[in-house]
């Protein structure tokens, strides 16, 4: 009874055979070869397959061991996140995320290394979060640490309409005065 889960090599090549093989006599000894290799040997009898240990390789399967306790992949709601210029752009840091941070692991009954294991980073990293002295730079760890805390510790930052100013005795603003506004505000930045 021939073994199931055997993958074969070419004795010359090395690449994997797809089938059984061609079984060629070269320079006297009988080989297992591929197709491609075939022509460097004579054709002999068919017989059973050889079984040389430099042609048949058992392959090992896994086995599973453990069962799913959480989301597979396939169900896991998708996030992008962005890169931190794109983030910055449309998001800002609460003012009082310190506190924010300190108040859910705290409810979450957590400590610092704790929570910097979910985050994988250390307690300390924790700790100045928490005493405001670093402040968050990283979407991808804003996004985990919010999740995992249920809080919200970044907004979306709120536009200004500002107001060119008016030319001293009229009532409408010209487009001149626009564009020397928009330089203006382009150079502050």
């Amino acid at each position: 009874m021939p073994k199931k889960n055997v993958v074969r090599y070419c004795e010359i090549c090395g690449s994997v055979i797809e089938g059984r093989g061609i079984e060629r006599l070269i320079e006297g000894t009988k080989m297992i070869v591929c197709i491609s290799c075939a022509r460097f040997g004579e054709a002999t009898k068919r017989s059973p397959p050889v079984t040389s240990e430099t042609s048949v390789i058992p392959i090992r399967r896994k086995r599973k061991t453990t069962t799913r306790t959480h989301t597979p992949k396939s169900k896991r709601k998708k996030v992008s996140i962005p890169s931190p210029e794109k983030f910055f752009s449309r998001y800002e840091i609460v003012e009082d995320y310190s506190s924010i941070i300190r108040k859910a692991r705290e409810k979450m009954e957590l400590t610092q290394e704790e929570l910097g294991q979910e985050l994988n980073v250390k307690g300390s990293v924790i700790q100045k979060l928490e005493t405001g002295k670093t402040k968050p730079t990283d979407p991808k760890s804003i996004i985990k640490l919010e999740a995992i805390l249920n809080i919200k510790i970044h907004k979306p930052i709120e536009k200004q309409e500002y107001a060119p100013p008016k030319t001293k005795g009229t009532d409408f603003t010209t487009l001149g005065e626009v564009v020397k506004f928009r330089k203006k505000k382009e150079d502050e930045e």
